[in-house]
């Protein structure tokens, strides 16, 4: 029997899981559209999937930024509802032997336009770990990539390069 998530959505085959939850395919079953279906236990010891739709809702509209189709809890699990996108980062990181050309580096950064994402996420978090920090350096798996030369609101100084 097809699990149908959110009301609309048919669970199709998992394509990825993690320590937080796991990530299946789905079908918008009125539009027959693929989608992302993110699932996570609703007595997760620290649920993410809430905070992490509303870090996609304050970047939506943004360049390959995935949109919230439906967030919310379905029976025992909180669920994450998104478009379909390509690889992630670390995929193509991983596909290109990881390391980065800083050609890739820079055309990265320009389709990210990472300075207006974060000024929109430094409303978040205080860090990026694993994308960039509050000094305004991009990290992949603990490699630096790039530091953005530009006034950084957390630590009221400018960031040199």
């Amino acid at each position: 029997m097809d699990r149908i998530v959110g009301g609309k959505f048919k669970l199709g085959k998992k394509i990825g899981c993690g320590s937080f939850g796991v990530i299946y395919l789905g079908t918008d079953m009125d539009t027959y559209e693929i989608v992302a279906v993110k699932i996570e236990s609703s007595n997760a010891k620290h649920p993410q999937l809430f905070y992490e739709a509303k870090i996609y809702n304050a970047l939506q509209g943004g360049s390959g930024i995935a949109n919230v189709k439906w967030w919310g809890v379905d029976g025992e699990e909180n669920v994450l509802i998104i478009d379909l996108l390509g690889p992630s980062l670390e995929d193509l990181f991983v596909y290109c032997g990881r390391k980065f050309t800083l050609k890739t580096v820079l055309m990265l950064a320009d389709q990210m336009n990472v300075e207006n994402y974060y000024k929109k996420m430094s409303t978040f978090v205080d860090s990026f770990d694993h994308f960039w920090n509050s000094r305004g350096v991009i990290y992949v798996s603990n490699q630096l990539l790039l530091i953005f030369p530009w006034r950084v609101p957390l630590l009221s100084c400018s960031v040199q390069y």
